[in-house]
């Protein structure tokens, strides 16, 4: 699943360059005192006499023993290293200022053994190179530039929240202790999404995914009419509840299936469409209009017209929207009466109570394409029609009357879902697209069963167009179905098939690919 970029939240710049002169070194100075242990920090710029520096500090050495002959133990202190600290608020540095600066503050004669240069700015790389190499010339042994984002960074440590309230006023102590309520509120959502989704099953195994169906109604926390839908008269196109169903737990949050759409797809030629006009997703409560034209009239006319693609063809689209631990303001495992499944409630948003969307689209077993792919690599056709046609009403066929032979009764017997038989099994020259073939069925005493092979396309192939798009095996199966050797050149007759039952007036489709 893609992610998304979520915005960080700042602090506006901090204006060091606004402190008063003794303001900025006395800041300079306290962001000191964590960064080596000191013998003596002097702030000399405060006397007036500051003799070209501001702070001078005297770093605390190791002190080195020794042994003597009788085993008694000797030890000195050796002196701190001097070094010297300098502040400055210059809104910009060049390298001929910076090497100003240098000579006014460091006595070649008698060079610190460290230096700070601290300034309200940031500097350039020829500036830096300046900086590096005129203390280098002048025997300093460790220096260091510490500009303004330098500063900042300091300041935005805990342990420097008291020094940040000091200078300017803002303390970052009341955002850190929000942010671990945040951190403790996404974690305790977390857990109760997994144990909710998975028990005590083992989610490492998993990966997240959720193997079974498991729906979620989301509802949006401003909501004050639930579940009277009336009491919006705008529900239908901004409904303040919605069903969903998770698939998988990412460690940020969980993706929900949202929506399944009919689709074309056309790997070669790299097109695809979609229509919006049926929702397929299953629900306990419809969605939409959409959502309920899957059990309406209307659903099967678009089904069967999806049917009727050519089978390579067939695809759908599925919709799938982000919820992260952190939007779910609460969740309810137990749900209600009207909604037995847990409840989380969100602020719904644009996408409802999705912080983002993405989709797939799946054909059959393949490999699915992701909308990145197909916005990339495919062109959108408008290969679905606004306004589909009513499906014709085919003739009904026996296998006796196409004088099927045992091979391709075997084939309709043994029929689980979509399949394919071939003009030479048979005298199939009567049949058209929309007609059935009545299966009949296995261990009865000559009784027919009311399930049917619906003839959903008729195209022509080559041998060798099969064997390259499906491969040898099936050459070889389609060969001895054939009870002879087939002209690999020759062009046949291909019928696509699926398995139906018959139930009214309606055909329902067995398909377990889908």
């Amino acid at each position: 699943m893609p992610k998304r970029v979520v915005p960080t939240r700042t602090l506006n710049p901090l204006h060091f360059e606004d402190l008063e002169p003794h303001r900025f070194e006395d800041l300079v100075r306290r962001l000191l005192y964590g960064f080596r242990e000191w013998i003596d920090i002097e702030p000399t710029g405060r006397s007036g006499s500051d003799e070209g520096f501001d702070i001078r500090a005297w770093e605390r050495n190791e002190t080195i023993t020794n042994v003597g002959d009788e085993g008694e133990e000797g030890s000195r202190n050796i002196e701190g290293n001097l070094w010297q600290v300098q502040g400055k608020r210059e809104k910009s540095i060049t390298p001929a200022k910076m090497k100003s600066v240098l000579n006014n503050d460091i006595d070649p004669d008698n060079p610190p053994y460290g230096y700070i240069l601290a300034a309200a700015t940031n500097i350039s790389k020829s500036t830096y190179d300046t900086f590096r190499e005129e203390l280098r010339a002048k025997g300093v042994r460790q220096f260091f530039f510490w500009g303004k984002d330098y500063l900042e960074d300091q300041l935005s440590l805990p342990e420097n929240d008291e020094i940040l309230f000091t200078f300017f006023g803002i303390s970052l102590s009341p955002r850190r202790k929000s942010r671990i309520s945040e951190m403790k509120f996404n974690i305790n959502n977390k857990n109760r999404i997994i144990k909710t989704f998975f028990g005590n099953e083992e989610l490492e195994h998993r990966n997240g995914q959720i193997g079974h169906r498991e729906a979620v109604l989301f509802r949006d926390i401003n909501d004050r009419h639930y579940p009277y839908a009336g009491g919006y008269p705008d529900f239908d196109t901004k409904p303040r509840w919605e069903e969903h169903t998770a698939v998988q737990v990412t460690a940020l949050g969980v993706y929900f299936k949202c929506r399944e759409w009919y689709a074309f797809v056309d790997r070669d030629e790299k097109t695809w469409d979609f229509t919006r006009a049926v929702d397929l997703m299953p629900r306990k409560h419809n969605l939409d209009k959409a959502n309920k034209r899957r059990l309406k009239d209307t659903g099967r006319n678009i089904e069967r017209y999806w049917r009727h693609i050519p089978q390579r063809n067939q695809a759908k689209l599925n919709l799938f929207g982000f919820v992260a631990f952190e939007d779910m303001l609460i969740i309810d495992d137990k749900g209600d009466t009207e909604f037995t499944n847990p409840h989380i409630f969100v602020d719904f948003g644009k996408d409802g109570p999705f912080s983002h969307l993405t989709g797939s689209l799946t054909i059959g077993s393949e490999n699915p394409i992701y909308l990145e792919e197909l916005e990339k690599n495919y062109q959108r056709v408008s290969y679905f029609p606004r306004k589909f046609p009513k499906p014709r009403a085919g003739k009904q066929y026996s296998v006796t009357d196409l004088k099927l032979t045992e091979k391709a009764v075997g084939i309709l017997e043994s029929l689980r879902g979509r399949g394919r038989i071939w003009e030479f099994f048979g005298d199939l020259t009567s049949l058209e697209e929309g007609d059935l073939i009545r299966i009949p069925e296995k261990h009865t005493s000559g009784l027919s069963s009311d399930y049917f092979a619906e003839v959903t396309h008729i195209s022509e192939m080559t041998l060798s167009e099969y064997k390259q798009r499906f491969g040898e095996w099936e050459e070889n199966r389609l060969k001895e179905c054939a009870n002879g050797e087939l002209k690999s050149s020759k062009t046949y007759k291909v019928y696509e098939i699926i398995k139906t039952m018959q139930v009214g007036d309606n055909l329902v489709y067995l398909d377990d690919s889908y």
